[in-house]
């Protein structure tokens, strides 16, 4: 609304007082004027910012600009509530299958999380998918009509982001676990090897000796 930018503005502020008003003394229930002295002390009290209905309107429109600021969400829930209802589930059926690509992907990284080749894999599936995502972003923002009832693909990526980077950043987050676990239980498993083959060794050597005695 453009009144208002010019308020929030502050440079035309006392020019919008008096269109305010001239507005109210055109209206017919305004009282008659009675001669030069009450429209000047009126045009005055506008432009110095003096009572009557100078003081009034402002304050209306003070009102207005401060209400106008809790317009829109207010909390998370409000949020996310918003945000699912812009999109058009029944006609953008790619959406589903978008999800169902990740729901496999997080099935097969649970499913194969003690192999270190399947995780291994993922991740280097997963890494460039999300190094892809700003590329991949503006593509559909530019092509869009071809799949989408809607351009859900703005600049600052939000879509794309919360349907793309977010649960492929979890996937590969649960890959790297996996890898650093099977790592670690490798580690574990040669240290005790070697710890066992040094007691062999150990026992065999004082055996011999004692043999030799």
């Amino acid at each position: 609304m453009g009144w208002l930018d010019d308020l929030i503005d502050g440079t035309a502020h006392n020019e919008l007082m008096d269109k305010v008003y001239e507005a109210i003394r055109a209206s017919p229930f305004y009282p008659p004027e009675r001669g030069e002295s009450g429209s000047s002390s009126g045009a005055s009290a506008v432009g110095g910012g003096g009572g009557g209905l100078s003081d009034i309107a402002a304050e209306q429109i003070n009102d207005i600009l401060a209400s106008s600021k809790n317009v829109g969400p207010q909390s998370l829930s409000e949020s996310l509530a918003a945000f699912s209802s812009a999109i058009a589930w029944a006609d953008d059926q790619w959406i589903f299958l978008l999800i169902a690509f990740h729901a496999v992907l997080f099935i097969l990284t649970i499913v194969t999380r003690n192999s270190f080749e399947s995780q291994r894999n993922i991740l280097f599936l997963v890494l460039p998918l999300i190094l892809l995502a700003q590329t991949l972003n503006d593509k559909t923002s530019e092509n869009w009509k071809m799949f989408s009832t809607q351009d859900y693909f703005d600049s600052g990526g939000i879509f794309t982001g919360v349907f793309w980077a977010a649960p492929l950043l979890l996937i590969g987050f649960i890959a790297v676990a996996n890898l650093v676990r099977i790592a670690g239980n490798l580690l574990v498993e040669v240290k005790t090897k070697t710890l066992k083959d040094k007691r062999k060794k150990t026992k065999g050597s004082n055996k011999s000796s004692k043999k030799d005695q």
